[in-house]
């Protein structure tokens, strides 16, 4: 089961998927396009962070029973295993590829983690995604953009925990948004969103 979950195909961030973001951001209450419209757009890119946080958790927890990487501890840690065994868990390999997001959060939250995986870090990324789950489900445009912009600057233990789920280079394009023009975020946008712009300007 570890290697279905490595060779699983992840449909990674693109650099438009990025900057629309920001861009609906910006737009959003400066224009007399429906929410629908607009909705359109931020959705599919809100779910695929869904999706690879998901993904990122779920590889992240093949650390959990023994809390290291490399295997060290020779048994299971008895906190981790009492943690699965209240979650109703019996067979780890299988169910950590389907775990939902509150049983991660509590993995996350309560287990016996190594310094160097797990633990505080990867319960805040859970606890965000969750933000996000609940603001797409409520339609909240302002918040879901506020969710992903938090989410795109969260670390797990050593770097952004989605740099490696980016088809360009996340710390460069955080430090860009930062330091750029409003034109500039547009620049990089999809089409979908410089049609919004070119309407909030017609």
């Amino acid at each position: 089961m570890k290697k279905i979950l490595q060779k699983t195909k992840i449909n990674k961030l693109t650099t438009s998927n990025f900057y629309d973001v920001y861009g609906i951001s910006l737009l959003s209450e400066k224009t007399d396009l429906s929410d629908k419209y607009i909705l359109s757009l931020l959705l599919p890119i809100a779910e695929k962070y869904v999706n690879i946080t998901l993904h990122a958790m779920r590889c992240e927890l093949r650390y959990f029973k023994r809390g290291t990487e490399s295997n060290i501890v020779s048994e299971p840690l008895e906190r981790n295993i009492d943690i699965l065994k209240q979650l109703n868990v019996k067979n780890w390999k299988k169910e950590r590829l389907t775990l939902n997001i509150e049983k991660i959060l509590r993995c996350f939250s309560a287990g016996d983690w190594n310094s160097e995986y797990g633990g505080e870090k990867w319960a805040n990324i859970c606890k965000n995604c969750i933000e996000l789950e609940s603001y797409i489900k409520l339609k909240d445009i302002p918040k879901i953009c506020q969710a992903i912009d938090y989410l795109n600057d969260l670390e797990h233990n050593n770097a952004c925990y989605l740099k490696d789920y980016c088809t360009f280079n996340l710390e460069m394009a955080l430090d860009f948004k930062w330091n750029c023009e409003e034109q500039d975020i547009f620049r990089n946008c999809s089409d979908g969103v410089r049609e919004l712009l070119n309407f909030k300007k017609g």
